[in-house]
């Protein structure tokens, strides 16, 4: 089953459609975008339950707000908004109980610096492994790799999804890419993962 609609007028359909009350036009939003978000928050949180718990709370959201859902701005970034605000307001209620484990995750470092991504995925031939690396990078430098990698949205429209401004998401990329590359190399000399300053 697909994930995404064909076009941005599908979406207009869905949407207004849902907005209206018909539970059969959500299902479908649901349907189409499900895996997507799912993967995502995963992503983000790093455990399966959270996830689950986190994608629900997307999609209450999605319910909740499509009536402020403007038709000019493209759905998807939109819904990725949501993603974003929902992970984060979770991470915040469960800051105090996982404080000392995510200050250790946090602090793990990973590099990558003048380099894209992608040719760092084939040079290593172990997608998992790179996968792990941005795991262990702070949410706020994930958040904008996962946005422009995983999603393939250009660091202009990652800033505006996640409401800062367009230089910031480019410092944060840069930081994400040279933490990257340091990793990597690192584990190629079977060295521990350096420590990564979040300022």
């Amino acid at each position: 089953m697909g994930e995404m609609a064909e076009t941005p007028d599908d979406w207009a359909v869905f949407v207004h459609r849902a907005i209206a009350g018909d539970e059969v036009a959500f299902a479908a939003i649901y349907e189409r975008t499900r895996e997507n978000v799912y993967r995502t928050v995963a992503l983000l949180v790093n455990r399966q339950t959270d996830a689950k718990e986190i994608t629900q709370d997307v999609y209450e959201e999605l319910w909740r707000t499509l009536r402020r859902y403007d038709d000019d701005r493209p759905f998807l970034p939109w819904l990725h908004g949501i993603v974003i605000r929902q992970v984060r307001n979770y991470r915040r209620t469960q800051w105090r109980h996982w404080r000392k484990l995510k200050m250790v995750r946090e602090n793990q470092r990973i590099d990558l610096h003048g380099m894209a991504l992608d040719e760092v995925i084939v040079i290593s031939q172990q997608g998992g492994q790179l996968m792990s690396m941005v795991d262990a990078l702070p949410l706020k430098l994930r958040e904008v790799i996962l946005l422009r990698y995983f999603h393939g949205y250009t660091l202009a429209e990652a800033a505006k999804i996640l409401h800062i401004p367009a230089g910031t998401a480019r410092s944060r990329h840069h930081q994400a890419m040279l933490c990257l590359r340091a990793s990597f190399d690192e584990a190629k000399e079977g060295d521990k993962a350096c420590l990564l300053n979040e300022n």
